[in-house]
């Protein structure tokens, strides 16, 4: 008897190709003035690049960006930290995530998330999502 479900984050109940997208674009905005060398299509393309779908740090593909656009401004730590503290402001559901998790703990499944990302961006990501009432806690 099936007694619980999990789901994988990223790609699954995340839209991580539209919320990075769209944190991107935000992100560009907000730190315009030590990001102004770059042009934003730019900056996305390349973060996206770097970043190959989430399998590079965001460390690494800062610290590159930073290096490519000649950026003296700002700092790899800068630009992390404003990941970390704003992702969960852009992250985008798939279709009809809330209705299928409801329907899932109405009919008595414990429902979880499994990802190997960091933790605590995954976690607001969850909070972002607004799915965390519909999980299990252990």
């Amino acid at each position: 008897m099936i007694k619980a479900v999990l789901f994988d984050l990223d790609g699954t109940v995340l839209d991580r190709e539209a919320s990075v997208d769209l944190f991107l674009e935000r992100q560009y905005e907000r730190l315009y003035p030590w990001l102004k060398k770059i042009e934003k299509p730019d900056f996305i393309k390349r973060f996206n690049e770097l970043e190959n779908r989430g399998y590079v740090w965001k460390e690494h593909v800062y610290a590159q960006l930073i290096s490519e656009f000649n950026l003296t401004s700002c700092t790899a730590d800068m630009l992390v930290d404003d990941y970390t503290d704003h992702f969960q402001e852009s992250c985008i559901p798939f279709e009809g995530l809330h209705s299928t998790l409801q329907a899932l703990r109405s009919s008595g499944y414990k429902l979880g998330i499994i990802t190997n990302g960091l933790e605590i961006v995954q976690s607001r990501s969850i909070k972002g999502l607004g799915i965390e009432l519909f999980l299990t806690k252990y």
